[in-house]
């Protein structure tokens, strides 16, 4: 078990990195006529800067039902790793939120965010980590994303079903990885955005690091 002094020096690391990139808005250097895609890239743009990471932008493609993976509302492909999938009625939805216009749904936030949150995924790695981390992190940075990029404090979301067993395992580990009391103290939330980040290797470093 890792303890808060290693979570801390993680910590400090990535604020070092987030530090040497180059200085960045939320928008892209071109803003695209399609609100849906704008938002995207705002949301981009901001998860670059909160996690420290390169900036990774990812084509927002309106795609039919059979387009997609059974029950998926929106996928990331191996073979398209920087296009999003979306089904058009989630891309109408992230284009309203961009426009102001309806009300906004907090599933369908938190869709774009988690699609936005695979970068670099990496084909041998364990896909039920990949998702749990993922849909884990956008959990977290909900708060935060819907204050800083829509100017609203959005609340209501959960992990979707699919994944729940997932993000469990994945707080769990964060939580005893960051020696924390609860998945919900900053070590741990820590933790998961560093799980995050890793390569393939460092995942299983730091997974088998708990027992």
């Amino acid at each position: 078990m890792r303890d808060r002094t290693a979570i801390a020096l993680m910590a400090a690391g990535l604020a070092t990195l987030a530090l040497a990139l180059p200085p960045r808005g939320l928008a892209g250097p071109t803003a695209s006529p399609n609100p849906a895609q704008r938002l995207a890239d705002r949301t981009a743009g901001w998860i670059a800067a909160t996690l420290g990471t390169r900036p990774y932008t990812m084509r927002v493609h309106p795609a039919e039902q059979d387009e997609l993976l059974p029950g998926a509302s929106a996928q990331v492909l191996f073979a398209t790793p920087d296009v999003i999938d979306v089904e058009h009625y989630f891309a109408e939805q992230w284009g309203q939120m961009e426009t102001a216009r309806g009300a906004i749904e907090p599933e369908s936030a938190k869709l774009l965010v988690h699609e936005l949150l695979h970068q670099d995924v990496d084909p041998t790695g364990d896909p039920y980590v990949e998702e749990g981390v993922v849909e884990a992190v956008a959990l977290d940075l909900m708060p935060a994303w819907s204050w800083q990029v829509l100017g609203i404090r959005l609340t209501g979301w959960s992990a979707a079903d699919i994944y729940r067993e997932h993000v469990r395992n994945i707080r769990a580990w964060s939580t005893r990885y960051s020696g924390s009391r609860s998945f919900r103290d900053r070590g741990a939330r820590l933790a998961r955005r560093a799980l995050l980040v890793a390569d393939e290797p460092t995942r299983r470093l730091m997974l088998e690091a708990v027992r």
